[in-house]
């Protein structure tokens, strides 16, 4: 059990670290370019959520099932022996269950709300006017997809304002050009 919690810990641990680093190796953020397997959200929460819950109440179970077995065939003193050592289990097996859940728990947490957190920042710059906003790519699932599209939309609001720009200079211009000969025809 704590071979898998610790493989799930540097797995979420190493997630974590690597978000720092992608929009440095992928400096365009269009990380849905590089050909590279892609676990979803969903998928990664279940099997977080499995982590947590089901492989700590398996391991629990099968201990209290192997002591509970050799209790039917001890004497006495060997089935309080037993006993007290499932009660060791039980509290060791709890408390670093709970310890490694609530790590595991934070590590999967954060690896949803930071990126949510930086698009939702990124989307109230752009509601204030702010066309230079940008969400860092950060993850190859729909949580990066999400960062991506939104990179693009405001990429795209910026030629369109460019554009507008351009093409109300050129009509203002068009418009002095008209005012100017209407002056000097009167």
């Amino acid at each position: 059990m704590l071979g898998t919690f610790v493989a799930a810990i540097v797995f979420f641990g190493s997630e974590r670290l690597m978000r720092d680093e992608l929009p440095r190796l992928i400096p365009g953020g269009e990380l849905s370019a590089v050909r590279a397997p892609r676990m979803r959200v969903r998928t990664r929460m279940l099997v977080a959520f499995q982590l947590l819950g089901l492989l700590p109440l398996a391991v629990l179970s099968m201990a209290a099932l192997t002591r509970a077995d050799a209790l039917r065939t001890a004497d006495a003193a060997t089935a309080a022996a037993i006993i007290h050592n499932l009660n060791l289990v039980i509290i060791v097996l709890a408390l670093g269950g709970v310890v490694v859940s609530v790590a595991l728990a934070l590590l999967v947490a954060a690896s949803v709300a930071r990126p949510l957190s930086e698009v939702q920042a990124a989307m109230a710059q752009v509601q204030r006017g702010g066309l230079d906003a940008r969400c860092g790519v950060v993850s190859n699932d729909e949580i990066g997809a999400v960062a991506e599209g939104f990179n693009a939309m405001v990429r795209g609001l910026r030629e369109r304002e460019g554009r507008s720009a351009r093409h109300l200079a050129f009509e203002l211009a068009a418009a002095e050009r008209h005012w100017t000969f209407v002056e000097r025809g009167t």
